[in-house]
C-alpha cells in the first residue's frame, strides 16, 4: 500500500464516525466555538444548518496538544469542515488520534470563505487572494509583543516563503477566522509538508499582515475527494 493510500485509509477510518446521521437535534442554526458534542450529534447539527449548502470534510490531521493531566505531548484528530460553497468552515477538535474512535469533538474555531491550495505541487501558490506590506506587518508584530511578549511574529508572505524554503511547507487552506460575534477576526493559514511525516502548522494573522503560529501537528491530508477536484481542475 501506497503512503498515499494509507493517509486516504486513515482519513476515512476516522472520518466515518463524523459521517452525516439522520435525525434532527432541535433546529441547531450554526455550531458556535467551544461547542462540544459527540460524533454523531455534531454530524446531525451540520446536517440540519446545511439545509442544501451540505457540510463535507475537507482535511484531517493529528493536532499536537499538551496533556497537563499526563505532561506530555500527545495527538489529536482535527478535521476541517466546510460547506459546499465553502462560506463558512468549522475546525473540530476531537478527544482522541486518527485511526481512534473519538468519543467527543469540540469546535475549535470558525470561520468564512475557505479557500484551497494544492499543496502538494512545488509552485506557488494558485490561492493568492492575501498580500501584505512588510512595513505594516511588522509594525504590528510590535504591538502584539508588546501584549503577548516575545512571540515570533512576521509579515504573512514572508513566513509562507521561508516556511516553503526551508520547511517545505507549503499553503493548503486559508479563510477568515470569525469571533463569538461573528466579525472578522483575523486570517487563518495552514500550510502542510506532503512529505516528512505530513506535517503542519496553522498560522493566525491580523489586520495588517502581522502572523504567529497558532498550532501544528503531523498526518495532514486532504480529503480524496477534494484532491480529486483539484486534479480534474489541473486536467
Amino acid at each position: 500500500m501506497t503512503q498515499d493510500a494509507k493517509r486516504r485509509r486513515m482519513f476515512f477510518a476516522t472520518a466515518v464516525v463524523l459521517a452525516v446521521m439522520s435525525g434532527n437535534p432541535g433546529g441547531a442554526q450554526a455550531l458556535e466555538r467551544g461547542q462540544c458534542a459527540s460524533p454523531q450529534e455534531l454530524s446531525a447539527e451540520l446536517q440540519v444548518e446545511g439545509e442544501g449548502n451540505f457540510f463535507s470534510f475537507i482535511a484531517a490531521m493529528n493536532r499536537t496538544a499538551f496533556s497537563a493531566e499526563r505532561n506530555e505531548s500527545i495527538n489529536r484528530a482535527q478535521f476541517v469542515a466546510a460547506n459546499t460553497d465553502r462560506s463558512r468552515f468549522y475546525v473540530l477538535l476531537g478527544n482522541a488520534p486518527l485511526g481512534s474512535e473519538a468519543t467527543e469533538f469540540c469546535v475549535s474555531h470558525v470561520g468564512r470563505d475557505l479557500e484551497i491550495n494544492d499543496y502538494r505541487q512545488d509552485r506557488p501558490p494558485e490561492v493568492t487572494r492575501y498580500t501584505f506590506n512588510d512595513d505594516e506587518a511588522l509594525q504590528q508584530c510590535e504591538t502584539i509583543r508588546e501584549n503577548l511578549g516575545n512571540v515570533l511574529c512576521n509579515n504573512r508572505d514572508r513566513v509562507l516563503e521561508i516556511s516553503d524554503e526551508q520547511d517545505g511547507l507549503r499553503l493548503a487552506l486559508q479563510g477568515i477566522f470569525l469571533s463569538e460575534s461573528g466579525q472578522d477576526s483575523g486570517l487563518f493559514t495552514m500550510i502542510a509538508d506532503p512529505e516528512n511525516d505530513q506535517s503542519f502548522t496553522t498560522l493566525t494573522s491580523a489586520s495588517r499582515g502581522a502572523t504567529t503560529v497558532l498550532e501544528s501537528g503531523t498526518s495532514f491530508s486532504l480529503a480524496p475527494s477534494i484532491i480529486a477536484q483539484l486534479e480534474q481542475m489541473q486536467d
